[in-house]
């Protein structure tokens, strides 16, 4: 019986899938844009587990109507990785802000969920997190006629 537990423990162990461990880091989790924009979140991803793991999928939740996400950036990287092998630094998703951007400026947060585990098609959530889209104004054109009637107004003082 003493030498029957741990024989269990161990077959059962084996029989039990290996826990994914993915290091996922955007290098910067804050961008900027303006309406019209299409801005490129970068990051990298680390396998730190014991087993290689398929990467299948990048599920975006942009947090506003007005902003649209693309995870086609992320289909150019690595499809697996193997213990302790790094993407590097890759494209990983765009955010598309619509125009006109009705919510108006300001800080919209999203998040996103990297899929994948031991074959291709594995849907398990590996690494979650959270970005911000910083949504700037965009330049009316009364402002920039005033910019360019000012700039004229200068250079005629000046060549005079």
């Amino acid at each position: 019986m003493k030498t029957f537990l741990p024989l269990v423990i161990c077959l059962l162990s084996a029989a039990l899938p290996g826990r994914a461990d993915i290091a996922f880091t955007l290098d910067n989790s804050t961008l900027f844009g303006g309406p019209g924009d299409t801005i490129t979140f970068t990051g990298s991803m680390f396998n730190n587990g014991a087993q290689t793991v398929f990467l299948n999928g990048l599920n975006l939740s942009p947090g506003d109507p007005g902003l649209t996400g693309d995870s086609t950036p992320f289909f150019s990287g690595p499809a697996s990785l193997d213990p302790g092998m790094g993407s590097g630094s890759i494209p990983l998703f765009t955010i598309s802000i619509a125009n006109p951007f009705l919510a108006g400026n300001g800080s919209y947060p999203g998040s996103y969920t990297l899929v994948g585990g031991q074959d291709g098609n594995a849907m398990d959530s590996l690494a979650t997190g959270t970005f911000t889209v910083m949504v700037a104004p965009e330049p009316s054109a009364d402002c920039l006629m005033l910019l360019g009637a000012a700039g004229l107004v200068a250079l005629r003082r000046w060549t005079k």
